[in-house]
């Protein structure tokens, strides 16, 4: 049988205050899902990281949007602290309220391919990306970053600073990346 198009079936949604998936030591394959709507604040009220996605284990995404997402601190969409790779997927409109990273915050191994990083906020940097140094290693082929990307983390911004799209082999100015 031929596989249903992406978004057509199953939809998952946090209902706020809820993050979506909480993938900590998990060893996990998601493909064509929507994952939206997630929040970081735990039943007590405490604010913890990524709305849409905590993960410290293995997780691999494929054909997904993540969007929607509202982090009180790191990781509007995904708070990375494992090994996340990222395929044919879009990270749009998600936001980090105190914090870096509201598409993505990343500290663990972050691998990108076809992905589009657009429309996220963030208070102090990495509107698309914060990858930090010494402990995040980040891998980008043919995609789009269009939100800047923050190499460490740093103090507010003011204005947003323009788009930084990311060129197919080549180094992105703010953000150290590995072929």
């Amino acid at each position: 049988p031929t596989p249903p198009p992406p978004h057509t079936g199953l939809h998952l949604r946090g209902h706020h205050p809820s993050r979506v998936f909480d993938m900590q030591g998990w060893t996990a394959n998601l493909a064509r899902l929507p994952i939206r709507h997630g929040t970081d604040a735990d039943p007590t009220g405490n604010s913890i990281d990524g709305a849409g996605i905590i993960n410290s284990g293995t997780l691999s995404l494929s054909n997904c949007t993540i969007s929607g997402n509202h982090s009180i601190y790191f990781g509007g969409s995904i708070s990375n602290g494992g090994t996340l790779s990222l395929s044919n997927c879009t990270v749009f409109g998600n936001s980090a309220q105190n914090d870096n990273g509201g598409g993505i915050s990343n500290i663990g191994t972050l691998s990108l391919s076809n992905c589009t990083i657009s429309g996220n906020s963030a208070y102090y940097g990495g509107r698309g990306l914060s990858n930090e140094i010494g402990s995040g290693t980040l891998r980008a082929a043919t995609s789009t970053i269009a939100d800047s990307v923050n190499a460490t983390f740093g103090t507010p911004l003011g204005p947003p600073p323009l788009p930084s799209p990311v060129v197919p082999g080549a180094p992105h100015p703010d953000c150290p990346l590995r072929a």
